[in-house]
């Protein structure tokens, strides 16, 4: 799998005139003439946003967090930038509120293979992943550390690997541990189901899409049974990121309150089962998930890159 292919993965589609402007049409519907990968310079007239809690759908139809995944031509080579962009509590869609929990991510084609290298949340703020050639390379080369997949992606069944990484906290910070981290991954094909809302106030309608989807599995330590936790990704082709989720392992889980947290998490309804969603095994419980599935027209005139993840990223 080339650049090229696998960004399309990571990145979503946009529906353009045969010019190559954005137009306010999906970009899987007929009307659509055109397609291209999504900038941050492209105007954004939809966004695809999660799933409510089934108690609170009526309170915010539109969800918790707006997700966008578009690509950066940045001087590093091209990049995919993931939005996370919530818009509840004081908050506002289509505006980074620093500090209120919006935040994103940013993955890199780098050699043979796919990874995060950065991301950004409320908690810990902007994190870069690096590699054990960190103090020994420059550029993306030492950003070979948080695995999503590789040019030998399998359709069908899945391919393994070790990764090896760790965190730090500046942009050009190296550290000298690190950690390993089992990664597996596959490609198959699935039928994802789509909520289109038209306009405010219209009632979404259902749209059912054929897509091929990489499921990416990050564990927490060297094995399936001795890391604490899990991270799963759903990556689907032109559409990005759609789908992910969170595990403890509760033999080996560092949080007190994992099985609690578990219980509160199924009782919101959220997620349901996806191809491949399952525990990795007896004693491995889900604490949280997002699906980015529900499509909303934008709330105001909107660009990904006025969110602005892409200058914290190379801020110093």
């Amino acid at each position: 799998m080339d650049v090229s292919a696998g960004l399309a993965f990571l990145v979503q589609s946009i529906c353009v005139d045969p010019g190559g402007t954005p137009l306010p049409v999906l970009p899987f519907t007929p009307d659509c003439p055109a397609t291209r990968m999504q900038t941050l310079e492209d105007e954004a007239f939809f966004r695809r946003h999660d799933q409510p809690n089934r108690a609170a759908a009526r309170a915010n139809p539109r969800g918790y967090q707006a997700s966008d995944s578009v690509l950066w031509q940045s001087d590093a080579g091209p990049l995919a930038v993931q939005t996370f962009d919530f818009g509840t509590g004081g908050r506002r869609f289509e505006h980074f509120d620093a500090g209120e929990g919006d935040g994103g991510q940013i993955a890199a084609a780098i050699g043979n293979a796919f990874y995060f290298i950065f991301t950004e949340d409320g908690g810990a703020g902007r994190q870069w992943f690096v590699d054990p050639t960190c103090y020994f390379s420059s550029g993306l080369l030492r950003h070979e550390g948080w695995l999503l997949f590789g040019d030998d992606i399998a359709e069908g069944r899945w391919t393994d690997a070790m990764a090896r990484l760790n965190i730090v906290y500046e942009r050009d910070a190296c550290t000298f541990t690190y950690n390993r981290s089992y990664t597996r991954y596959r490609l198959d094909t699935q039928e994802l189901s789509f909520g289109v809302s038209e306009g405010p106030g219209a009632r979404p309608r259902e749209v059912s899409v054929e897509a091929r989807v990489i499921v990416s599995e990050h564990y927490g330590r060297a094995s399936i049974e001795t890391a604490d936790h899990l991270e799963r990704f759903y990556f689907a082709e032109g559409f990005g990121m759609i789908r992910w989720e969170r595990w403890e392992n509760l033999d080996e889980t560092h949080l007190p309150d994992a099985e609690a947290r578990a219980a509160d998490f199924a009782a919101t309804g959220r997620c349901e089962p996806r191809p491949f969603s399952e525990r990795p095994g007896a004693a491995w419980r889900q604490i949280d998930c997002r699906e980015w599935l529900s499509y909303f027209p934008v709330t105001a005139p909107f660009t990904v890159g006025e969110y602005g993840l892409q200058e914290r990223f190379s801020a110093p």
